[in-house]
């Protein structure tokens, strides 16, 4: 009777990975993080709210510009 086959495996160690393959995520994310700030930064700082446009019928002292609702007047229901 024949033997079984052997096989062999030559094991090989990876080689190790560069600076840049270990530590990308975090050179990205630290680089994201610095430009999202600056961007929120430099968007708020630089906005400003347009000025109040003038009423077309100035407001007079005592008057009121509000329309009051009606009143409705509830009667109850006659019991039956």
């Amino acid at each position: 009777m024949a033997s079984k086959p052997q096989v062999h495996f030559a094991v090989i160690d990876p080689p190790t990975p560069s600076w840049w393959r270990r530590n990308r995520h975090i050179v990205l994310l630290i680089l994201g993080l610095i430009i999202g700030h600056q961007w929120g930064i430099g968007h708020a700082s630089a906005h400003t709210p347009p000025a109040p446009k003038p009423s077309h019928a100035p407001a007079t002292p005592g008057r009121s510009t509000v329309t009051p609702l009606p009143t409705h007047v509830c009667t109850p229901r006659k019991a039956a």
